[in-house]
């Protein structure tokens, strides 16, 4: 009886989808208090230049920027390059913090996946060869690519990239710990999850499109994953305004009309794409709008996926208080025709509200100052890299 006892309990815990969960607590941010505020009273002070410091991160930096020179014509297509401006600019030392400031994106996917060029990768390597791991703490900003891809490129070049998971911290964009949870994998300890942000020629001004909300959903999307080809039939829904949703294989608006669409509508949905963060999940929110996130396989799987409450904590900006229900709706594939009925039940305004309160942190600047916090705390000691539950699960609700 005991032993069956202890077969249930074990059950049990593991349909609760409670998860060992790496990422740097921050203290939250208060119901009452602006964004601007919460960086001036949490970040930690810089310390003295150490001019051995100074002198090591240039090294660092004038070896990356090999690779961004030849990156040059994709440069202002990333976001990774507002950050790497922002660095050389402040140079700010936190603790024994060094920036691997490389164009991943360019490294990754433009040479070793599109064009199966390897020798950026080698040469990225190269450098990894020759950190000092022992005396300092290393960071990088990976953006729009993958530790995964990382190590299959290199592979399919003929070598081993070295030394990966000696980095301290990673700021990842693509939420892949998300697909990790859904998948039962170990999660990647290190990824502090970030926006995936559009470089700053392309980011929507903030007061661009002052426009009241009208209680419609808008989607226009290219078809990057099988949950987005659902979508559309949604807009015959007569619980709630769907007529606002386009078919992925629709013609693509133009960037004005996207986004004056996109300002209108209350709500927007933002599925996964090839990936589990697509951009619109913060284009919805630049806009002030809400945006539904879908959470899928990528391919056509039909495993049963877990609670969408098992992803919540790896939403960008969770460590510091911010749950992504509370800006809009997270579900899963399974779900999408509850979505009319969930959207006629629910008042938006107090989500309208959070939204525009925090809208500043999904920009590339909020980003940046938001990065620096995390490296200021680590470097304190007030925040370590380390495993620990940091949430306990909601339970499942129609709003």
């Amino acid at each position: 009886m005991k032993f069956r006892n202890c077969i249930q309990i074990c059950v049990a815990l593991l349909r609760l989808r409670i998860f060992l969960v790496s990422s740097v607590i921050l203290p939250p941010i208060q119901t009452n208090e602006t964004v601007d505020q919460w960086f001036t009273r949490v970040i930690q002070p810089k310390v003295r230049y150490d001019l051995d410091w100074w002198n090591y991160q240039q090294k660092i930096l004038i070896k990356c920027s090999a690779l961004w020179d030849e990156a040059i014509q994709d440069k202002k297509k990333l976001a990774v390059s507002f950050y790497v401006k922002q660095w050389l600019e402040e140079m700010p030392q936190f603790g024994k913090f060094i920036y691997i400031a490389l164009p991943w994106h360019y490294i990754v996917e433009q040479c070793g996946m599109l064009r199966q060029n390897y020798e950026p990768l080698r040469l990225a390597s190269g450098i990894f060869e020759i950190l000092q791991f022992k005396e300092y703490d290393h960071f990088t900003v990976i953006g729009q690519a993958s530790l995964r891809q990382i190590q299959k490129y290199s592979r399919r070049g003929g070598f081993e990239f070295p030394n990966l998971d000696k980095l301290k911290l990673i700021f990842t964009a693509r939420l892949e710990n998300i697909d990790r949870v859904a998948k039962g994998e170990n999660l990647k300890l290190r990824e502090v999850p970030i926006p995936l942000l559009h470089p700053r020629m392309m980011e929507i001004p903030f007061d661009a499109f002052k426009s009241n909300k009208e209680p419609f959903v808008f989607f226009s999307g290219a078809c990057s994953s099988p949950v987005r080809k659902f979508l559309h039939k949604l807009s015959k829904s007569n619980l709630y305004n769907m007529t606002g949703i386009r078919s992925c294989d629709e013609r693509r608006l133009s960037r004005y009309e996207f986004y004056t669409e996109m300002a209108k509508a209350t709500w927007v949905l933002t599925p996964r794409g090839s990936y589990p963060a697509a951009y619109m999940m913060s284009e919805a929110l630049q806009c002030g709008s809400l945006p539904i996130y879908i959470y899928g396989w990528r391919d056509n799987c039909t495993k049963a996926l877990p609670s969408i409450n098992s992803y919540v904590p790896f939403f960008p900006f969770y460590n510091m208080g911010i749950d992504w229900r509370d800006l809009g709706l997270l579900i899963n594939a399974d779900e999408i025709q509850s979505i009319p009925r969930r959207l006629s039940r629910i008042d938006p305004q107090s989500r309208l509200n959070n939204v525009l309160r925090l809208q500043s942190l999904f920009s590339l600047q909020g980003t940046f100052r938001y990065m620096l916090v995390v490296l200021s705390h680590v470097a304190a000691g007030i925040s370590s890299v380390k495993e620990h539950l940091p949430y306990e699960a909601r339970g499942n609700s129609t709003s």
